[in-house]
């Protein structure tokens, strides 16, 4: 189907409208939504459908823009594409997702490969991977304007490509992951904002010690040593930058007390030498890896260790 304006497959204004099994696919609209727009009084609820190859030429949406409450459950959305934010999807209000596949391409010009979201965002239990955006967040981009994204089941995350590092996940601000459930057996690749420390993928397990809660390295995983994550009473998730946290452990540690080092560990560019507190002994066991401040000129006190 073909649309000069927005949603070649479906327009849904108000009211209801489930869907079970099935296939959308080769819709194309010159404008956003390329199959399926929900407005602000709709809902659309899916089980089984598979979304695939649909198009939004110039704007957001590749397969579904979601302005109501959309719940998706066991669907595969493949070879998508958006002008613009969200190649598969573009939400700015509820958007459920359970057990649903995000595969093959699902490709935006902008922002989230498979999902922009900028509001509610429920994930459980789902598989999104080689997916593409040329901005942030290959598989999803969570804007400042969304909620925490909240998280339960086993849910994979990797192997998309965005624009710098921000490749898989990427948490906009302070968003945060909440985890409303177990996340055993998964594995989240993920990134945030500059603003807050750096933009991040992949976190994973970047040093021990007494006071590293080490829960979040079971399951989120980074590449580029800036970022880590933290968890409160293993509910929600936190990241910032990995620097901060190695300090905020040197504070915390007593005196003698050994913090040892699991891969390297880069700084950003709002991090500064790390200090140890004076009269003080910590040994720090690099373990093979490497503290790097990450300065490209001379700088006064460009030091690593004061």
């Amino acid at each position: 189907n073909t649309s000069d304006d927005d949603a070649a497959g479906i327009y849904l204004h108000c009211g209801t409208i489930e869907m079970s099994g099935g296939t959308m696919s080769g819709n194309k609209t010159g404008n956003d939504s390329g199959a399926v727009k929900v407005k602000q009084d709709g809902t659309f609820i899916a089980t089984g459908t598979t979304f695939d190859q649909n198009y939004a030429t110039t704007e957001e949406g590749g397969a579904i823009k979601n302005f109501g409450v959309t719940t998706l459950t066991n669907c595969t959305f493949t070879g998508n594409f958006a002008y613009k934010a969200g190649g598969a999807i573009w939400n700015d209000n509820n958007l459920t997702i359970n057990n649903c596949t995000f595969k093959d391409s699902n490709i935006s010009n902008d922002k989230g490969g498979a999902i922009y979201s900028d509001d509610k965002l429920i994930i459980n239990g789902c598989t999104i991977t080689g997916n593409t955006s040329k901005g942030w967040g290959g598989a999803i981009f969570v804007g400042n304007s969304s909620d925490n994204v909240k998280i339960q089941g086993a849910i994979t995350i990797k192997d998309n490509t965005g624009n710098g590092t921000g490749s898989n996940l990427y948490l906009s601000d302070s968003r945060k992951l909440e985890m409303t459930g177990t996340v055993d057996d998964s594995e989240i690749w993920f990134g945030m904002k500059n603003e807050t420390g750096t933009v991040v993928k992949n976190y994973g397990d970047y040093y021990t010690s007494d006071t590293i809660d080490s829960y979040p390295a079971k399951y989120f995983k980074s590449d580029d040593y800036m970022g880590v994550a933290r968890s409160d009473d293993n509910k929600d998730v936190e990241v910032y930058s990995a620097w901060a946290k190695l300090q905020e452990d040197i504070d915390k540690a007593t005196d003698s007390a050994t913090i040892t080092l699991y891969t390297d560990i880069k700084a950003t560019s709002d991090d500064t030498r790390l200090q140890v507190n004076k009269g003080q002994t910590i040994t720090l066991d690099l373990h093979g890896h490497t503290l790097n401040r990450g300065l490209t000129d001379d700088e006064t006190n460009g030091h690593v260790i004061e």
